[in-house]
């Protein structure tokens, strides 16, 4: 039987895999941008073959096939993010002159607007979801279990009075 060979280049076709193979992500347009960017920029591509993923490093020739899942695809993102982050934050606190912390600047507002659809994804990943679980865990061992909840419910509270508290200097 012939190996099928898909290269995930258009977030069309991610879009696609990624909401069939894991509805549960909710994957978005933007998501698929973010993440077909940071591969990329890291020299790496995603591959089909017949179902399965695997990341493919194209700096190397003949470059090297890693099977990978959509939960490896957004924690290495979310890390690369991270450490992109690290390094303009670093940079503007050090700027050689005004026009390099402007760039610093640039680039850390970039990938700061990106954290939004990062952490969504990622709570939603094997990752993600287990380290939540031992956050309650911490939380019930050090505080007692009753304190998990009453933690759960004050942030919902938090939350719904944020929502209900009008915008300060807009318009309603």
């Amino acid at each position: 039987m012939e190996l099928q060979t898909v290269t995930i280049t258009q977030t069309e076709t991610f879009l696609v895999w990624a909401n069939f193979a894991r509805p549960d992500l909710e994957v978005t347009q933007r998501d698929a941008e973010i993440l077909l960017g940071y591969m990329a920029g890291h020299d790496y591509e995603l591959v089909l073959q017949n179902g399965q993923l695997f990341r493919h490093d194209v700096a190397e020739q003949p470059g090297e096939m890693q099977e990978y899942d959509i939960d490896d695809v957004i924690d290495i993102v979310c890390e690369w993010n991270y450490e992109l982050k690290t390094d303009a934050r670093h940079g503007m606190e050090n700027p050689k002159d005004f026009i390099d912390f402007c760039n610093y600047k640039e680039a850390f507002d970039a990938l700061s607007a990106d954290c939004e659809s990062l952490d969504r994804l990622f709570a939603r990943t094997k990752y993600g979801r287990t380290n939540e679980k031992l956050v309650e865990q911490i939380v019930a061992k050090e505080m007692g279990v009753d304190a998990v909840k009453e933690t759960i419910q004050k942030m919902a509270d938090s939350e719904s009075m944020a929502r209900q508290e009008p915008e300060k200097g807009r318009a309603r």
